[in-house]
C-alpha cells in the first residue's frame, strides 16, 4: 500500500477539512512512506487498548513527519501521543503535551483535530486538578462539535465534558449531558465505543447520587458495550466496575462472576502482550482494579482477603501517575491494619493516606472540587482519629 492508499485507510471524519489536502500534497514528500506506517501503527495499537505502544509509536511517528516535512501528519501523531498519554492517566505529561498542540492547530483549517486537542487538553488538565480550565475548554470543543457537523467527534467530546461537570460536583449537568449523548447514539449509527462513556459515566454519577442500584445497571451495560469493541484492558476494568457496585447492591454471584472475567481478561492480556514492549498502563489498570476489590472486600469485612489484594497491588502503584489510586490504596490498608487491631501500621498506613489526600487538596481550585476531595480523603482523617488515642 503507497502513501495515498495509506492515507486513504485514516478514519474518515479527518478527511472532511483542509487536513487531508495537506495529507495528500505531502504524500510525495521523502520518508512519507515510513511516517505514515508510523501513523497506521499508532492508531491500531490505541484501538486495542495498547497505550503503551501507541504513546510510543505516536511519538516516532511525529518525528518522521517532522523530518519529512509535513506539519499535518507531525500534529496528527503528537495528537494520538496526547490521546494514549491520557488513556494511560499521565496527566502532566499529557497536559504538556497538549498545550503547544491546540496552540499550533489554532491558526490552521484543521477542525477535527482541533475539537479533539481541545477535548484531550481538557481531559488532561481535569487529571491534574486544574478543573476549571478543563471546563472551559471541554465546554468550547462541545459548542465546535456541535457546529461542525462531526456527529461521532459531538458525541465524544460531550462524554468527556459530561465527565469533567462529574468531577466538578455539577451532577445534574453531567446527567442532562451523558442522557442527551444516549439519546442521540440511540437514534443514530455509532460505534459502541461511543456508548460505553455515557454508561460508564452515568454510573460514577448516579453512585455520587447514592442510586447504587441504578449506578449498578449502568455500569452492566457499559460492559456490555465496550466489549465489541475488543479493548481488553479497559473492558476488565469496566467489569471490575461493575463488579464492585454488583456486591454492593447485594449481588453477590453477580459480583463474583465478573472479578474473576476481570482477572481473567487481565492475565490473558498481560501473557499476550509483547514481551519487549512497556506494559505501563496494563500493570495500572489491573492495580486500579485490585485496590477497588481490595476496598469492597474491606468494607466486607474479609479482612485477609483485602490485604492479600493490597500486596499484590503494590508493586503496580508506581505506574499510576493520579493520585487517587494511590490515596484509596493507602486509605484502605490502614481500614484493614485498624480494625485487625495493628495500631502501628494502621497509623502509617493513614498517614500516607492523608498526605496524599493533602497533596490532592492543593491542586484543588473550586469548592466542588474539595468536596470531591472531602468524600475521597475524609474517611482516611476519621479512621485515624478512630485509631490515635485521646490525649
Amino acid at each position: 500500500m503507497g502513501c495515498d492508499g495509506i492515507i486513504g485507510a485514516l478514519p474518515k471524519e479527518s478527511q472532511q477539512d483542509d487536513w487531508l489536502t495537506d495529507m495528500l500534497g505531502d504524500a510525495k514528500k521523502p520518508g512519507m512512506f515510513k511516517a505514515l506506517q508510523s501513523l497506521a501503527l499508532t492508531i491500531s495499537a490505541a484501538q486495542s487498548g495498547n497505550y503503551d505502544s501507541a504513546a510510543e509509536e505516536a511519538e516516532r511517528a511525529e518525528e518522521l513527519f517532522r523530518k519529512s516535512g509535513s506539519i499535518a501528519g507531525a500534529l496528527r501523531a503528537r495528537f494520538e501521543e496526547v490521546n494514549a498519554l491520557d488513556r494511560q492517566a499521565k496527566g502532566t505529561l499529557c497536559r504538556q503535551k497538549a498545550a503547544p498542540l491546540t496552540a499550533q492547530i489554532e491558526g490552521k483549517r484543521y477542525l477535527w483535530l482541533k475539537i479533539q486537542s481541545l477535548s484531550e487538553e481538557a481531559t488532561c488538565r481535569s487529571i491534574t486538578g486544574d478543573i476549571d480550565t478543563a471546563s472551559k475548554e471541554s465546554d468550547k470543543a462541545v459548542d465546535l462539535a456541535k457546529q461542525s457537523g462531526y456527529r461521532s467527534i459531538y458525541l465524544r467530546v460531550l462524554g468527556n465534558a459530561a465527565s469533567i461537570d462529574d468531577l466538578k460536583g455539577d451532577f445534574s449537568k453531567a446527567w442532562n449531558r451523558h442522557l442527551e449523548g444516549l439519546k442521540q447514539y440511540w437514534n443514530g449509527n455509532y460505534a459502541p465505543v461511543r456508548a460505553f462513556l455515557f454508561y460508564s459515566e452515568l454510573s460514577y454519577v448516579a453512585e455520587d447520587g447514592e442510586q447504587t442500584y441504578t449506578a449498578a445497571a449502568f455500569a452492566q451495560e457499559a460492559v456490555l458495550t465496550i466489549v465489541p469493541v475488543k479493548n481488553h484492558s479497559v473492558e476488565a476494568l469496566a467489569r471490575y466496575r461493575w463488579a464492585s457496585l454488583a456486591e454492593t447492591s447485594g449481588a453477590e454471584t453477580e459480583a463474583r462472576e465478573q472479578f474473576a472475567a476481570a482477572d481473567r481478561i487481565f492475565s490473558e492480556t498481560d501473557r499476550n502482550a509483547p514481551q519487549d514492549k512497556p506494559k505501563t498502563t496494563l500493570i495500572a489498570y489491573q492495580t486500579a482494579g485490585r485496590v477497588m476489590l481490595a476496598n469492597l472486600e474491606a468494607r466486607r469485612g474479609k479482612l485477609d482477603e483485602s490485604l492479600i489484594l493490597l500486596e499484590m497491588a503494590k508493586p503496580g502503584l508506581s505506574s499510576v501517575e493520579n493520585y487517587t489510586v494511590p490515596l484509596q490504596f493507602y486509605a484502605t490498608l490502614g481500614e484493614v491494619y485498624s480494625k485487625r487491631g495493628e495500631r502501628d501500621a494502621a497509623v502509617k498506613a493513614l498517614r500516607s493516606a492523608m498526605s496524599l489526600g493533602e497533596t490532592g487538596a492543593r491542586a484543588m481550585k473550586r469548592d466542588h472540587d474539595l468536596l470531591v476531595w472531602d468524600r475521597q480523603v475524609g474517611k482516611a482523617y476519621r479512621d485515624m482519629g478512630e485509631t490515635t488515642p485521646s490525649e
